[in-house]
Parts: structure tokens; C-alpha cells; sequence
């Protein structure tokens, strides 16, 4: 409710200051359980555009240095997020992420890692970690894709692709090649994604 609140009241002066327009928002509205939204990361204010034009509580999985003053920490557990140790198996993190989608609700992922500066591809580097998550809780992946850097009074495009489920002979239990070929997969469609806005911008001028 708290969170609802809030997003209420920040809900249009975030959408004046952060402009976005969405592409392919079916594909989020055909997901009717719990699910891991997968995207690109350029910096803490993804979260804020995806919240606001995305129009969903998605509880994502926020790196523990976010949590480290008391404010911060409230803050971040009010709107949801998941605090993660990266570099290690958090296993508080993987239950409290199979918990979120056990009560079908988004969760949210960069499985970059880290904020990537290029804003000429998809993906960089993708862990695996989403992935394993998805196929544990038996819950679709939503590859979603921010064009460039949100930045104050620049309009930004957001693109999401269709769902997919990991393919795995014994569900819930993905081998090593399994993670593997969902990752490659999720990374092909990421930079598919970013080709598909490319080409409507590219009509866009010449129209």
C-alpha cells in the first residue's frame, strides 16, 4: 500500500522529468503470475523508469551497498527491493526471490552485474543467476530492454520482449548447458530488442 502511495503522488512529475515511451507492453500484460523481468542496466534511475512507465511493483534485486544507512535501507525495503551480495551465492537472496514469485509477483533483474556504459547493445556481460531463479520457481523470463541512460528531460524508449521459459528435461532442474543456452538466448533477444527500436527511430526520420 505504502508503495502505491508514493508512486501515486511521484507518479507525474517523474514521468514529466523522465519522458519514456514503452514498445511491446502486451508482452508484460500476457503475464498473469509471477515472472523475472530481465534488463540492461545504466544506472539506479532504471529502477525509477521502469516503475513509472512500466505501471508495475516490481520487486527488484538491489547490490547490498544501497542498504547502508538506516534511511536508504527503509527506503529500499518499502519499494520491495531484494538486498543481493554480489560476487557470492547469497542464498537469503535466491529464497527471498522464489519467495516474491511464489506469490506471483515481477521480479526484477540487471544480470549484468554492474551499470553498463555502452548504449550500443543489448546485454554485456550476463550472469546466470536470473536464469536459475526463473527455472526454479517455473515462472516465465521477461527480456526487457532501456534504450540509453535516463536522463532529466531526454525522452528514453523501453522495449519489452516476448516470454520465454527455460528449456530443461527435468523442470526446475536446468543442467549447466541448459543456463547456458537461455543465457545466449536472453542475450540474442536483448540486442534483437535494441535493433527492433533502432529501425522505428531510423523510419521515425525518415517519415
Amino acid at each position: 500500500m505504502l508503495f502505491w502511495i508514493m508512486f501515486i503522488i511521484a507518479f507525474i512529475p517523474l514521468v514529466i522529468i523522465f519522458p519514456a515511451r514503452v514498445f511491446k507492453r502486451k508482452n508484460l500484460k500476457q503475464v498473469k503470475g509471477g515472472a523475472v523481468l530481465v534488463c540492461n542496466h545504466y544506472s539506479n534511475l532504471d529502477c525509477i523508469e521502469l516503475f513509472i512507465h512500466l505501471r508495475k511493483h516490481i520487486r527488484f534485486l538491489a547490490k547490498t551497498e544501497l542498504f547502508n544507512t538506516k534511511f536508504k535501507r527503509h527506503f529500499f525495503k518499502t519499494v520491495g527491493c531484494i538486498e543481493i551480495k554480489r560476487g557470492e551465492a547469497d542464498i537469503n537472496a535466491i529464497k527471498n526471490s522464489l519467495a516474491v514469485l511464489k506469490k506471483n509477483k515481477i521480479l526484477g533483474v540487471f544480470p549484468e552485474g554492474t551499470r553498463n556504459l555502452e548504449e550500443k547493445e543489448g546485454l554485456g556481460e550476463v550472469h546466470s543467476g536470473a536464469i536459475v531463479i526463473a527455472a526454479r520457481a517455473g515462472d516465465p523470463i521477461i527480456p526487457t530492454l532501456i534504450y540509453r541512460k535516463p536522463k532529466a528531460f531526454r525522452k528514453n524508449y523501453i522495449i519489452i520482449g516476448e516470454p520465454f521459459f527455460v528449456d530443461s528435461q527435468i523442470p526446475k532442474k536446468p543442467t549447466p548447458e541448459e543456463i547456458e543456452a537461455a543465457r545466449q538466448k536472453l542475450i540474442n533477444v536483448s540486442n534483437d530488442l535494441r535493433k527492433q527500436i533502432d529501425e522505428k527511430l531510423t523510419k521515425k526520420k525518415k517519415g
